[in-house]
């Protein structure tokens, strides 16, 4: 009987006095996993794994780095676990764990992300002090630490899911270029708004932008620097009241959703638009709010974490849908996948066009695959849970 392994697990760990380490480590699992509130929503699906140990005098439970593809450790060290380093359990150590940790990620494409809350993290194992941990600063409010661990840990799972090497801490030449980020904006009325989130992104996080102002080098083809980087990039709309009325605005969009690209739209209507842009749709969208003297406006951190997922869904969707396809012996080689819902714009008739297109589950509803088909009756349209149903494509009305 074949074995299946996932493409990713993530092992969220910590000590367990640590006070809120359950809370992040649910947090991680509600955005990467589903959200734990609504279990039937639309989420990543990536399996999560909350691993602390059943007492102060014990240790969790090894982690198997043979149960998947990737398998990547967040190990959240806080001041109780740094402190706990070289004091026995036991028999054991903490520092004897991570240890075995080290000594897992060395047997193929796995990780581990070293969290650092407490100043003395780096005394915890003189092994992991050479690697760079992500910094949590403990004095910002714990939504926005959140979000900051989330940023950083999304990322890291984003480098490497797009890695094709296994994952070498003493090579960099193992590990994969940051996400870049388009910034699609209106100069009208968006500029600022983008100049404010590339500086963000460029001083505070570890991500790379596309700012046309400033990307695209003198003398150089701007619509062929514009299309290269909009095939490579994930695209940020920042959706104002002039976007859609711009035509490099509505060819940004649909070079995104041509390449396949992950996309966010950041609303930030404050009037009314003419005529919306329909191209704009089928992608996740958050309201921008800027800050009052009463209210706090939207985080940025809360923005970049969304669209990170996206590119994280875009990443592990494929990856995923290719390895039940496998297990259940589903030829998946012409069908063309997508990360997000189909829509019109994916059923351009191409000389190889694949007629088999997989989107996540849930499926859309009827009258949406009623549309889609009529539009091109050759196509079907599937989800994963379809195809290993036996009953292969979507039903229509």
């Amino acid at each position: 009987m074949q074995t299946f392994r996932p493409e990713l697990t993530v092992y969220v760990t910590w000590h367990p006095d640590f006070e809120n380490g359950q809370a992040f480590a649910e947090f991680l699992y509600s955005e990467l996993t589903r959200e734990k509130a609504e279990p039937l929503s639309r989420g990543l699906g990536i399996p999560v794994y909350l691993s602390t140990a059943p007492d102060s005098d014990s240790l969790p439970t090894d982690v198997d780095f043979d149960r998947a593809q990737h398998t990547v450790v967040v190990l959240l060290v806080d001041d109780v676990m740094a402190d706990a380093g070289d004091q026995g359990i036991k028999g054991e150590r903490w520092e004897d764990y991570v240890q075995r940790l080290l000594d897992g990620v060395k047997r193929g494409l796995h990780r581990i992300i070293p969290v650092k809350l407490s100043e003395d993290a780096f005394s915890l194992h003189a092994g992991l002090a050479r690697r760079n941990f992500l910094p949590i600063d403990q004095t910002m409010p714990m939504t926005q630490q959140k979000q900051r661990l989330l940023i950083g840990v999304v990322h890291d799972l984003c480098r490497l899911l797009s890695g094709s090497e296994a994952v070498n801490y003493e090579s960099k030449d193992s590990i994969t270029n940051p996400v870049r980020v388009f910034l699609s904006h209106a100069k009208m009325d968006g500029e600022d708004l983008t100049e404010k989130f590339k500086t963000f992104l460029q001083n505070e996080l570890q991500l790379d932008t596309f700012f046309d102002r400033n990307g695209i080098f003198y003398a150089d083809d701007f619509g062929q620097d514009i299309e290269q980087r909009a095939r490579e990039s994930a695209m940020l709309i920042l959706q104002t009241d002039a976007y859609s009325t711009r035509e490099w605005c509505q060819k940004e969009v649909l070079l995104a959703k041509l390449y396949h690209r992950p996309v966010l739209v950041l609303q930030k209507i404050e009037v009314g638009e003419t005529r919306s842009f329909p191209y704009i749709g089928n992608v996740p969208t958050l309201r921008y709010l800027a800050d009052t003297a009463n209210t706090a406006g939207t985080p940025i951190e809360l923005i970049v974490g969304k669209l990170l997922l996206e590119v994280l869904r875009f990443l592990y969707f494929p990856l995923q849908a290719r390895g039940m396809a496998e297990l259940f012996g589903i030829d998946l080689s012409n069908a063309l996948l997508l990360a997000h819902s189909p829509e019109l714009i994916n059923l351009i008739p191409r000389a190889d066009s694949p007629r088999t297109i997989v989107y996540p589950d849930p499926p859309v509803g009827r009258h949406e695959i009623d549309l889609l088909q009529r539009c091109d009756s050759n196509s079907q349209l599937s989800t994963p849970m379809f195809l290993v149903s036996g009953k292969p494509f979507s039903p229509l009305l």
